[in-house]
This record gives structure tokens, C-alpha cells and sequence, in this order.
């Protein structure tokens, strides 16, 4: 991590992304908070339609 971040400093990057999450080690370089949303396209047909109901299957077990 401390390299990629000396990289970003010697490259003149303005700003370094530590990905998404709420890590508390985030709190020690920045207050400001970037919101991440994840989107889900499924193909059209019966091949996406099953593919959509491994995801809800999966999505439920996670939350189980």
C-alpha cells in the first residue's frame, strides 16, 4: 500500500482511491466519503433468466 501511494505522490495524482469499504485506516488519510453502488445486467433469454435466479439464490443465502 505505502508504494502504491509513494507512486501516486511522485506521479503528481491528486487524489488516491483505497477502494471501496469503510476501513478505519481510510479516517487517517481523508474525511471525505465516496458512495459505491453496484449494478447487476442480466442477459435477456432463458440463459440470463437462470443466471437471475442464481443470483437472488445466492443473494439469499448470504443474507441467511
Amino acid at each position: 500500500m505505502g508504494m502504491m501511494i509513494r507512486r501516486a505522490i511522485e506521479r503528481g495524482y491528486k487524489w488516491f482511491d483505497f477502494l471501496r469499504g469503510e476501513d478505519a485506516y481510510k479516517r487517517d488519510w481523508t474525511t471525505t466519503q465516496r458512495r459505491t453502488r453496484e449494478i447487476v445486467v442480466f442477459r435477456a433469454g432463458w440463459r440470463g433468466g437462470w443466471v437471475r435466479v442464481l443470483d437472488w439464490v445466492a443473494e439469499r443465502r448470504r443474507h441467511a
